[in-house]
């Protein structure tokens, strides 16, 4: 009989938290496949009246495009030092900036502004689909939602106050490839990732 399990003791309350961190590009908010739907109303001024019909048929052109760009695993530095893979590319503005922005992108050609490898990014097929203005209110409207839950500067410290809160006994981070970003955290932004999870879970003191 073990210790936990003798009469008269109560046993050990654990608690188990699990979080799925979506790993690579899959965070993004213009990835197809975990995309947040624009409003009915933004796709009434993107598309018009019949935006019922339109709206799937570029989420099936983005969709069948993004296939090509999932095995894009070339490794690649963002500016802040951290390697990610070519396929993270897929939402970029504008590729021919990124090496002046600090990316490093030796490993991979950029043919032009909306072309990697061969692949055509979110922008490019968008256009195929719409006129220009109509392009930039759906792609703002999508990256306001990155910026505003998707982005790792609002998703890492929100992760760090769930851990906090329910102060797990085992802790699984499914898609966990963060381990060295930057905690983002106010209070702990010195540290990576990990070393936040640590710090939240083993408080010293």
């Amino acid at each position: 009989m073990s210790e936990l399990t003798k009469p008269g003791m109560t046993p050990a309350a654990l608690t188990v938290m699990t979080y799925n961190i979506l790993a690579d590009e899959l965070s993004s908010n213009l990835v197809p496949r975990t995309m947040e739907e624009p409003s009915a109303e933004t796709l009434m001024q993107v598309f018009g009246e019949d935006w019922k019909v339109k709206w799937p048929a570029l989420t099936k052109a983005l969709n069948d495009e993004y296939r090509k760009w999932h095995p894009m695993k070339t490794w690649i530095v963002d500016p802040e030092g951290l390697r990610i893979k070519s396929r993270g590319l897929w939402d970029k503005e504008d590729l021919t900036k990124l090496s002046n922005e600090g990316w490093k992108l030796d490993s991979v050609q950029v043919e032009d502004a909306v072309t990697l490898d061969g692949g055509k990014t979110f922008l490019r097929v968008a256009r195929q689909h719409l006129d220009e203005v109509s392009c930039e209110i759906l792609y703002a409207a999508l990256q306001r939602v990155q910026s505003e839950s998707r982005a790792w500067q609002v998703r890492g410290p929100r992760i760090l106050e769930k851990i906090d809160a329910i102060q797990p006994t085992f802790l699984a981070l499914q898609e966990y490839d963060v381990q060295d970003s930057s905690s983002r955290s106010i209070q702990l932004s010195q540290l990576t990732f990990r070393a936040a999870v640590f710090a939240v879970c083993l408080p010293l003191g």
